[in-house]
């Protein structure tokens, strides 16, 4: 492991690349402007980290409190619709398809009013770790079964009803 050690003064930027561990100790009052991004290197990851929470936090989360109080206090905290957010969770499995995946690759390799070679070079960078990962053992499988089996722990599955409301309807909330 490397070890990088620097002073930061006035107007200077600091950038620390996905999964850089690192520690600041600030000596005057500072601010700081955190932003998490997501791109061909760290995607992969992103979508690791998003099977790990479902399947440490969220799953564990619908078996100990029942899906009508997730739903709820998932909605509550997002300040969204039950209803909204029913209809999101019913469609995880559906979103981290690799199929699904292809359509964002396509518009992102072709955003409008890009060059051919800027898309090209975009899709010669993002189809790589998207072949790896829609491997059987890769992360969109574990995605797909995780978003899967929060659906039916969530009893979202397939009906139009919402979970933790009295029948409202899709809209409603």
């Amino acid at each position: 492991m490397r070890l990088f050690h620097g002073f930061q003064r006035a107007g200077e930027v600091c950038f620390n690349p996905s999964q850089c561990v690192h520690a600041v100790r600030n000596t005057c009052l500072t601010i700081s402007l955190t932003h998490n991004y997501v791109d061909a290197s760290n995607l992969p990851d992103v979508l690791g980290d998003a099977v790990r929470s479902l399947n440490e936090e969220l799953l564990p989360m619908a078996a100990a409190l029942g899906p009508k109080k997730v739903i709820k206090l998932l909605a509550r905290s997002l300040h969204v619709k039950q209803a909204a957010l029913s209809k999101v969770l019913r469609a995880l499995p559906k979103l981290f398809a690799p199929a699904a995946l292809e359509q964002v690759l396509q518009a992102a390799c072709a955003p409008e009013g890009s060059s051919t070679e800027a898309a090209a070079a975009v899709e010669a960078l993002l189809r790589p770790p998207l072949e790896r990962m829609g491997q059987p053992d890769g992360v969109l499988p574990q995605l797909v079964d995780a978003a899967t089996r929060l659906v039916a722990a969530l009893e979202l599955h397939g009906s139009k009803r919402v979970a933790g409301t009295k029948g409202e309807a899709e809209g409603g909330g």
